[in-house]
Order: structure tokens, then sequence, then C-alpha cells
């Protein structure tokens, strides 16, 4: 049985991911595969954007040490996978509609 998953748990596995994607380090499919392994079955690269963007992962980044790594990941590269969720959610629909009600995710509307 897998162990219950906590928002620090879902914030940097998705904000790796996110970054990973962004930066072009890992295909979409390694990455995707990586979630899944960390997250479950039903996470995707928009429901990592999805989740980042949320009240609870906002908070627990901004409350991250400074000199905060974790698997080779930096608090100031978790904040660029941050601004990276927030414009994939809201940009990335075709019809035009944002993906997540994050506080700040209309601000990054194109």
């Amino acid at each position: 049985m897998r162990k219950k998953l906590t928002t620090k748990d879902k914030t940097l596995a998705s904000a790796k991911a996110i970054y990973e994607m962004a930066t072009e380090n890992s295909s979409i499919n390694v990455v995707s595969a990586n979630l899944r392994n960390d997250l479950g079955f039903g996470w995707t690269i928009v429901s990592a954007a999805q989740y980042l963007t949320g009240k609870s992962a906002i908070s627990l980044i901004e409350s991250l040490p400074n000199d905060f790594s974790h698997n080779g990941l930096t608090k100031k590269e978790i904040g660029m996978a941050l601004i990276v969720a927030h414009d994939l959610c809201a940009n990335i629909s075709p019809k035009g509609t944002q993906l997540s009600s994050g506080k700040y995710v209309s601000n990054f509307k194109a």
C-alpha cells in the first residue's frame, strides 16, 4: 500500500516534473513516468501544473528556506517551475480557458 502523500511530496514531485519538462532535461514520457511513480497513476504534467498553482503548494514553496534543495532541485528552480505551471494553466487550453482556478493564473494569460 502506498504511503499517504503530503503536500510537500506532491509539491516537490510536481515542481521537479514541470522543471524537467520546461528545461528539456527529460522527455515528456520520462517525466510522466517519474510523476506516476512518485505520486500515483492519475498524475500528469497538467495535474502537476494545476497542483502547483494551488494555495497549499504556493504556501509550502514560500515557506522553504532560501538554501533549500531536494533531489537536485533548488528553491530558485522550484520557483521557476511555479511560474511555468501558472503559464501552462493560463495558456495551454485551445479554447482559451484556464486549466486552474489558482489565485495568480489569470495574471499569466497571454
